[in-house]
């Protein structure tokens, strides 16, 4: 005998159907659903409940219904053998299932909580509110401690209010090793991009991945981190700019050229040269090239958004109104452009609507805006 089980009880557990029985019995014991009325109900062929019957009987093997393990265990206990040591004989140690899930649920509440921990720390300053959701938000259910101490490691890496900012594969290759750590498609990089959404923009930024080109480099500017610098670009007509900067030098060689001006080539505090007090804002280039092509040296300073503000356009609009421009902004009458209105007129100082009250698209009302242009000169 194996452990005090009868060799014919070892053999007759090896046959097909009652090796499947076992193993459904093995899992409902293991699972803790062992009542005085548990039962299976394997699905045989006819020869595997003949197998089985040969323990439980003939009445058992043609009846058709299902197992009831205080059946199979009186059966066993004819031959001086428990249920649970044919179990183990045939197929190891029973386990504590609930158990193990009892350790597994605690072992996952730690994680979380040290993650929390973690999370908390790097974010000291914003309020429990904030840190909740970012938790929330920021932190997936598997391995929420690796992601913590990640995020914690690239917030202390960020540079400080008076550093130069960092480029984003920069300070990805510098953390983490590896370039692409933070791009758009990691969850490492989504996760970031959100968290410092949240942190420029508040708890509610925190909803939302800012995947869209334009608001994943704002949301990475407002940390001083930079996505790249020359794939943002924003058109300038007639503005000359202060300083020593690519952008300042552009605008003042070609006054009546529109200019493309990127990221890159724009100072981190714009401010515009000379007596410029008002500048208009258009979103189509339609306008700007209308304006330099029909009243060249004439024309107000005017820039084109081309669409949604980037992040050059939004440097240089925001660097004009802190210096005290007045910008009168205008856009497409459509619902895309109402937003783009309602949205830079929101942030910036001293903005406001130009020629917004009953609009059209901008081509529409190309003569007006034109003469608003050359009236201001």
């Amino acid at each position: 005998m194996s452990g005090g089980i009868p060799p014919e009880i070892l053999r007759w557990a090896r046959h097909d159907g009652p090796s499947l029985v076992l193993g459904m019995v093995r899992e409902r014991v293991e699972s803790g659903r062992v009542g005085a009325r548990a039962q299976v109900a394997p699905t045989l062929s006819r020869t595997q409940r003949a197998e089985v019957g040969r323990l439980l009987g003939t009445t058992w093997e043609s009846g058709g219904g299902p197992l009831p393990l205080a059946l199979l265990a009186s059966a066993l206990a004819r031959h001086g053998v428990t249920l649970e040591e044919l179990l183990t004989a045939v197929g190891g140690p029973l386990r504590d299932r609930a158990e193990e899930r009892r350790v597994a649920a605690d072992a996952r509440a730690a994680e979380r909580s040290a993650a929390t921990e973690v999370l908390s720390a790097a974010l000291r300053g914003h309020g429990a509110e904030f840190v909740a959701e970012a938790e929330r938000r920021c932190l997936p259910s598997a391995r929420p401690l690796a992601r913590a101490h990640d995020l914690a490691a690239l917030w202390a890496a960020l540079p400080g209010p008076s550093d130069e900012p960092v480029l984003l594969a920069v300070l990805a290759a510098r953390v983490f090793g590896d370039a692409h750590a933070l791009d758009r498609d990691r969850p490492l990089g989504r996760a970031a991009a959100r968290l410092a959404a949240g942190t420029t923009e508040g708890t509610s930024a925190l909803s939302t991945v800012p995947v869209e080109a334009d608001a994943w480099r704002r949301s990475w500017a407002g940390v001083g981190v930079l996505c790249d610098e020359v794939s943002s670009t924003v058109l300038v007509l007639g503005l000359p700019l202060r300083g020593d900067s690519a952008a300042a030098r552009l605008s003042r060689a070609a006054p009546q050229e529109p200019l493309w001006l990127t990221l890159r080539s724009l100072p981190v505090q714009v401010s515009p040269l000379g007596e410029v007090r008002e500048v208009f804002v258009c979103e189509n280039p339609s306008v700007i090239e209308s304006a330099a092509r029909t009243l060249g040296a004439a024309s107000a300073p005017l820039i084109c958004t081309y669409g949604r503000p980037g992040l050059a356009a939004h440097r240089l609009l925001a660097g004009l109104a802190h210096s005290g421009v007045r910008l009168r902004v205008r856009a497409d009458g459509d619902p895309t452009g109402r937003a783009i209105v309602d949205d830079l007129v929101s942030r910036l100082p001293g903005a406001t609507p130009w020629r917004m009250e009953d609009p059209r698209y901008e081509e529409e009302d190309l003569p007006v805006l034109l003469d608003d242009l050359r009236r201001t000169r």
